[in-house]
């Protein structure tokens, strides 16, 4: 079936922004517009021969150059993409203003426009002037950015969740001891930044990313206690240690110990 103009134009619009999402390297993006194209115009695009066609079919009059009636520059290529990929901030953002975070993000976005109007020297010029002076990492894959240093911040994926008692009490300790590991960590000293890492994780249950600069707590997602079932072994298996902590607590007894520890102790109060 013969495309019309308006749908023509629509679906080159779409294979210009799958090519712009492959070549950043957004494959999810990608996938989705090409599943996209079959289930409403019944698009086939074959990437090795780099054609289009109606029905699937490339022998025919259908097929078409996946850059066929597109804008170009005088070089042959693309001179422009609807595409642009928006990116995220992750970790701290060490002694900077909120000016300078505010500057940042603009400039990380410009750099997405560029890159859909495929102006590679510019992309790559705001690149160079964010990583020398702001000490700025771009991730493409991935859509992210974050300023290299030494300051943590507890994951996004907490914000706006109620902090276990334990780490809201003890949220203070906690960020200390991170900033004590990591300036042992400048010093060299990576047999004491392990000693810490593994106080945090034994004694609070939390987790550092060292190339995001973030720390969160036991598994991504908190439970509520209130709706925890303690009836069987399994069950108190599946908790986190600052989960059995918190029991324990409520129970009157120790919470030292490993995980393991924390179980048999439970078990032997509750008689399971």
């Amino acid at each position: 079936q013969a495309l019309n103009e308006e749908d023509k134009e629509e679906v080159n619009n779409l294979i210009h922004d799958r090519l712009e999402a492959k070549r950043v390297k957004d494959f999810e993006v990608a996938d989705l517009i090409r599943d996209h194209l079959y289930q409403e115009y019944e698009i086939s695009v074959d990437d090795r021969l780099r054609q289009w066609s109606v029905g699937g079919e490339f022998d025919s009059q259908a097929t078409q150059s996946l850059r066929q009636d597109s804008p170009t520059s005088p070089d042959g290529r693309l001179s422009s993409s609807s595409y642009v990929k928006t990116y995220n901030r992750r970790g701290g953002t060490g002694h900077l203003s909120e000016n300078e975070v505010a500057l940042i993000e603009a400039m990380v976005q410009r750099r997405s426009d560029e890159l859909s109007r495929f102006n590679r020297q510019a992309a790559q010029s705001i690149r160079n002037g964010l990583k020398q002076k702001y000490f700025v990492v771009i991730d493409d894959i991935n859509g992210e950015w974050h300023i290299r240093g030494n300051d943590f911040i507890l994951s996004p994926s907490w914000e706006g969740r109620h902090l276990p008692t334990q780490i809201e009490e003890s949220r203070e300790e906690i960020e200390k001891l991170i900033r004590e590991r990591s300036q042992a960590k400048f010093e060299k000293d990576y047999t004491r930044a392990d000693e810490i890492r593994s106080d945090l994780r034994d004694t609070y249950d939390i987790k550092l990313d060292d190339r995001l600069k973030e720390w969160s707590i036991g598994a991504d997602v908190p439970v509520d206690q209130g709706a925890m079932s303690y009836d069987s072994e399994s069950s108190l298996t599946k908790m986190t240690a600052l989960q059995l902590k918190d029991r324990l607590r409520d129970l009157g007894l120790p919470v030292s110990g490993k995980k393991t520890d924390l179980i048999d102790r439970l078990l032997k109060q509750l008689q399971l």
